[in-house]
């Protein structure tokens, strides 16, 4: 099996690749932040969502990697794309000046472990312009904010051991879904 994570910050075109790429029948697995976020605005309508206190928000980023785990338990496919990865919530708690260490050590080694023993391709799209920064129900944050969050991630993975495969900002969706795929029949 391999994994193709799909990165880069908020406005980096990353739901409109992956919803082209799921239109192409490839198994995406959706961004955990976001089925999250969603659930609790549906269950909390007058509480602030996303957490607005360091521990929620350690909390909700360790939710996110459970689960992500959960999400990744073993299947029979070759290929799976997923939106986002472990990484990017280390890179969340990083930016929000949470210690690292503080998430449960059983759980920082699992995610060792996982990275350990599976193949997985990071795939980082650039940062769109500004002029193309639209927030929605469950994006809150500003330009500012993901252009940092952009790069405290790349760098994370970097330092992690992965070689980001960056895909250009100045392509268009079809292009950069195309050029997603060349790269995963690269690898097949």
């Amino acid at each position: 099996m391999t994994i193709y994570i799909i990165t880069g910050g908020p406005n980096s075109g990353k739901t409109s690749v992956l919803n082209k790429l799921q239109e192409l029948n490839y198994l995406i697995i959706d961004e955990s932040a976001k089925t999250i976020i969603k659930n609790e605005l549906l269950k909390t309508k007058s509480e602030i969502f996303p957490p607005n206190t360091k521990e929620k928000r350690l909390e909700f980023q360790k939710e996110i990697i459970l689960d992500q785990f959960k999400q990744l338990t073993p299947n029979n496919q070759n290929i799976i794309i997923m939106d986002r990865f472990f990484i990017d919530s280390i890179a969340y708690l990083i930016l929000e000046d949470i210690n690292i260490n503080k998430l449960d050590k059983k759980l920082l080694e699992k995610i060792t472990q996982f990275i350990k023993n599976n193949k997985i391709i990071i795939i980082h799209l650039e940062l769109l312009d500004k002029k193309y920064f639209i927030n929605t129900e469950i994006r809150i944050e500003n330009y500012e904010f993901a252009k940092t969050i952009d790069k405290i991630t790349y760098n994370l993975y970097i330092k992690y051991g992965f070689n980001p495969i960056i895909i250009s900002k100045e392509l268009s969706i079809k292009e950069r879904t195309n050029k997603i795929i060349k790269i995963i029949n690269s690898k097949i």
